[in-house]
């Protein structure tokens, strides 16, 4: 909540720097600071602070935020998907990297439940990045399929892929 994590006007409080190990404790996942003895940081939190850079156009304090929690293995797909969505998706050239959003994108996708259609359009929107839209389009029609997808977004990706043309979000 606002109230635990606080922002400041100018966008998510700065962060410590922290090691890649995870809690010990089962089900938890907590990155602990460097000197182990502070209090433990929830990774929501971080990955918070990541989705805000992002929606702040800070693209590479998003990325090295994502990044952060991927180093740190925490057992959750979400920081895998929101990268791979930055990284192919960018509207601004220097931050994306197509092969890297595919890597990413199939990784979270292979850890995943597997029925995501949002993950599916992010894998899609990875290879599109690419310009492999043959691939874009099976995935974008497989998510398509998915009985709680958008599909009204799925369509506007199909278009885009029917034209050669990648995402951008």
């Amino acid at each position: 909540s606002r109230d635990r994590y606080p922002e400041t006007d100018t966008g998510p409080i700065q962060q410590q720097s922290y090691t890649d190990k995870v809690s010990p404790h089962p089900g938890q996942n907590i990155l602990l600071n460097e000197d182990e003895t502070a209090a433990p940081i929830i990774a929501n939190a971080l990955l918070d602070n990541a989705n805000r850079y992002y929606e702040l156009h800070q693209y590479a304090e998003a990325i090295a935020t994502y990044e952060q929690l991927i180093a740190a293995d925490v057992k959750f797909q979400v920081p895998q998907s929101n990268l791979a969505r930055l990284l192919a998706t960018c509207p601004e050239d220097r931050f994306r990297d197509g092969p890297r959003a595919v890597r990413l994108a199939t990784e979270a996708y292979v850890r995943s439940n597997k029925t995501d259609w949002k993950l599916m359009c992010i894998v899609a929107a990875a290879f599109a990045e690419t310009g492999v839209f043959t691939s874009a389009r099976y995935w974008a029609y497989k998510a398509r399929h998915t009985p709680s997808s958008d599909n009204a977004a799925v369509d506007a990706m199909l278009a885009q892929f029917r034209m050669q043309k990648p995402c951008r979000w």
